[in-house]
Formats: structure tokens, sequence, C-alpha cells
């Protein structure tokens, strides 16, 4: 079962056309938008939206099943009028668990990672065991994400990025119509492809396959992809033998550091509650 991923939607004449071009490139069962369906900062936000109701119109035209989560630019009123919209075959995911195509997917707005405190509230705010958790994340507090009970992890809102932590996929997208990703659902297997519709096709699509043997790259892997699961691993490490009372916190802070993870991150994830 293959699934369109975008977020980040920067619009504009021919913003509509390139989704509509993509879902029919890629024949997806589903689609997912993770965040910022309008991303724009500036000019005709009314038209914005209105892009966004006819794309959404057009895959419940097409049958095709489909979902978002809010981003930190998905302003009202136009994210209350997409809410409202009685467009078949269309989920808001926002802060709760939808089936999509047979899948179960948590949404994660933006808010929940804008604040640490809720970052740190978000395994106990949302336990159930998913397939997906779609999310529009701060990257300082991706972690966070992690403690989610998920076999796949999408996150918009910045980076190009696939990593394996602990068993799970994490995927992060950003910029269409820059590029869009292409997820193939099996019950075994994943793979991943990163689509870039300005290059050509065959030299610019990056590919990757996920299974019990772990992340494997099939071409072009991005250059720390491999570092940046590392140092998620080792956050995750940290923080268990922090809580457990194995090692103390200025050493851990020390391991951290020397892999490269950025200090704020550190300290933020290793803080105890106040």
């Amino acid at each position: 079962m293959k699934i369109l991923i975008v977020s980040d939607i920067t619009w504009g004449p021919a913003t509509l056309r390139a989704l509509q071009e993509a879902v029919r490139e890629v024949q997806p069962s589903a689609v997912m938008v993770a965040g910022d369906i309008v991303d724009n900062k500036s000019g005709d936000l009314d038209a914005c939206w209105r892009g966004v109701l006819g794309f959404f119109r057009y895959l419940s035209e097409s049958r095709i099943a489909a979902t978002y989560v809010r981003g930190n630019w998905d302003r009202s009123p136009g994210f209350e009028t997409l809410s409202r919209a009685k467009l078949p075959f269309i989920q808001n995911s926002t802060s709760r668990v939808i089936e999509l195509a047979g899948l179960r997917v948590l949404g994660i707005p933006h808010q929940f990672t804008n604040n640490l405190n809720s970052a740190r509230a978000l395994s106990s705010a949302f336990p159930e065991n998913v397939d997906i958790v779609l999310a529009h994340a701060e990257n300082i507090r991706r972690v966070w994400l992690l403690h989610l009970n998920a076999r796949v992890v999408v996150t918009g809102h910045f980076d190009e990025q696939i990593a394996e932590v602990r068993g799970k996929l994490l995927i992060s997208t950003w910029n269409f119509p820059r590029h869009f990703v292409v997820l193939d659902w099996r019950p075994r297997q994943l793979d991943i492809e990163y689509q870039y519709p300005s290059s050509h096709p065959r030299s610019s699509t990056r590919r990757a396959t996920f299974s019990k043997r772990g992340l494997v790259w099939k071409n072009r892997p991005f250059a720390n992809s491999e570092e940046y699961g590392r140092r998620l691993d080792a956050l995750l490490n940290a923080r268990e033998r922090l809580l457990s009372g194995l090692e103390e916190k200025q050493t851990l802070e020390q391991q951290l550091l020397a892999l490269g993870v950025p200090e704020r991150h550190i300290r933020e994830y290793l803080a105890r509650p106040a």
C-alpha cells in the first residue's frame, strides 16, 4: 500500500496542479499531510486555503483516503474551515487517533512540541498503540515522539531525514513542491522514497527500505542519517540511565556532547520536570 506524504506546502499558481500530478504519478491508497498545510507567511492566505480545499476535494472525489495534522502556520479561520468541510475520505487527525486505509494514525500537532512540558507529557497523553505518528514537530523535541507506541514516526516542519531508532522508523519531510515522500507499507518491509519533482526523477530519487534487518539505503543516502539515529538513541539511553540512577547527569552530558548532540537538546531532555 502506497502512502503519499507531503508537508509545509508553499502555495502558488502551480501548487494544486503539482499536488494532483504527484497523486497521479504515485497512485497512493492514502495521503498524509504532516502540518503547515499552508506554509505561506504572506500573500493571499484565503486563496491558499481555497487551494487546500481544492486539493482535498480532488482526493475525496478520487476516493483516496487522506489525513492532516495542524502545523504552526495553519492559522484560523482557514484551518477551522477545512476541519468543518464535509469531504468524504478526508480526516483531521490533530490530537487524536484515526484509521487511515486500515492503519491507525495518531496526529501530533505543532503545539505539543512547541512547549517542553507538553512534549514530556506526550506518552501519557497518548498511550495508544498505533501504526504511524503523524506530527509537525520542533527539531529539538522530536526525541519525545519516540516515546510513543508506533512503528513509524512521520514529521514535517524541518529537514529531510530517515533514521532508525530502537526498531522504529523516523521520517522527516518539509517543503512541497520541493519534494514529497512515498511510503510503501508492507507487513514485513517498508520502502521509502524521496522524490524531487523539479529534478529528473531517476537521478534525484532517494530510496531506502526498513525491516527487521534495520534501515538499508538503496541509493543516495542522506549524509548524516546513521549519525542522527545514533544521537537520538544515545539521548534515550542517557535519560533511562539517569532516571534509574546508573550514571551521573554530568557524565551523561559529556558523553552526549562527545557524540555531537547539541547542548540545548541535552539539557532539555535530561532536565527533571519542575
